[in-house]
């Protein structure tokens, strides 16, 4: 995130749902910036397919008309299965972590505003783009975990600190790093952001 942006959880609780709820009252509050949400498809399946209801009854008021929905779908209440691979060390428990697939951007559709669904890795950037200029409000829809093509299992940390690697060597902020990061010490983000530590001396003073 560049400085001036603004950002919103769900209360570090990890409630589930609060992505498109956050995100409409973001752009009834600054209608002329883009929003970006970002959720899962258990939280999708919550609430968020009826609060796009809502916004595609407000989006045509806005003076920029661009808001993002990004939904990582992977057919699994992920925050649990974490908890459960954590608390018990084996994996997720089929019956009540496994959700039914349904296909976001076409919901989109349905609702007058733009879907976009990617199954692959190498699509990722185009769709961004194909989102960000979008006249309208987007679904950009993206298989993730199990259900994506990426030739291995990607486990959710390692996912976090490949993002965290490649926004600390697009020169983002390091304080906004650390807190995205999770990192209670500023010498956690350098090792995994695998940066010289020169970058970071000012910290540690």
């Amino acid at each position: 995130m560049r400085r001036g942006m603004k950002a919103s959880l769900s209360g570090g609780l990890a409630s589930l749902g609060a992505g498109t709820p956050y995100a409409l009252a973001g752009k009834m509050a600054y209608p002329d910036r883009t929003v970006i949400a970002c959720m899962g498809d258990g939280a999708m399946q919550m609430n968020g397919l009826n609060v796009m209801i809502t916004i595609s009854k407000y989006w045509k008021q806005w003076s920029n008309p661009r808001l993002i929905v990004l939904v990582l779908n992977n057919r699994d209440l992920n925050q649990v299965t974490w908890e459960e691979r954590i608390q018990l060390g084996s994996g997720r428990t089929e019956s009540t972590q496994s959700i039914p697939d349904f296909a976001y951007h076409r919901y989109a559709e349905l609702l007058g505003l733009k879907g976009i669904f990617i199954d692959n890795p190498d699509r990722v950037g185009a769709a961004w783009d194909e989102a960000l200029a979008a006249d309208r409000p987007v679904i950009l829809e993206a298989y993730a975990g199990e259900t994506a093509k990426l030739g291995f299992k990607a486990h959710p940390h390692m996912l976090r600190h490949a993002c965290g690697y490649a926004l600390a060597n697009k020169g983002h902020d390091t304080r906004a790093l650390q807190a995205y990061l999770g990192h209670k010490n500023i010498q956690h983000t350098v090792r995994y952001s695998e940066l010289a530590p020169d970058r970071f001396k000012d910290f540690w003073r």
